[in-house]
């Protein structure tokens, strides 16, 4: 018995014409200076340090994730879709990273999102991001790992401890 494909997300139709209204181009990705990288479980930024702030990650159908430094919008604004140079995404959202550790996780994205049941596209980019996570052996904080198998997996721990 196989597992279960997760839902693929596409970028709403309404904010890519936005963006292409202000000039917002998603084919060119990710300028080199605020794309984050992985290596040995620790997000690094564009220097090769340890990266500290709010991010923002893409994942594609094969759990591989894209990350990038979240600026404030009248600085720089760049969407999800840049990530994935408009491609569709099994999860999209936000992390706060500390010395290169993931801190918190959330699946707020205005680009991609279901609208007709937010809960749905949280949980399962939770779930998403939960499976990159390990596929890519990101290290997460002693506390975000534990909110995240709180929200994940409690179900499937109660029904252990009843047995």
């Amino acid at each position: 018995m196989g597992r279960k494909q997760p839902k693929i997300y596409y970028a709403a139709t309404s904010y890519i014409r936005g963006d292409k209204r202000v000039g917002i181009d998603y084919s060119k990705g990710i300028p080199s200076t605020l794309e984050l990288t992985v290596v040995d479980g620790i997000i690094l930024n564009s220097q090769s340090k340890p990266y500290t702030g709010d991010a923002q990650f893409s994942i594609r159908d094969n759990y591989g994730i894209k990350l990038a430094k979240v600026y404030p919008a009248d600085i720089l604004y760049m969407p999800h879709p840049t990530l994935t140079k408009g491609g569709p995404v099994i999860g999209a959202g936000k992390l706060k990273v500390s010395n290169g550790l993931v801190e918190e996780v959330n699946a707020e994205s205005g680009h991609y999102r279901d609208i007709f049941n937010s809960v749905e596209y949280s949980r399962n980019t939770l779930k998403v991001f939960w499976e990159a996570f390990r596929v890519n052996r990101m290290k997460m904080s002693t506390g975000a790992r534990t909110s995240m198998e709180y929200i994940l997996f409690r179900n499937q721990k109660a029904n252990l401890q009843v047995r």
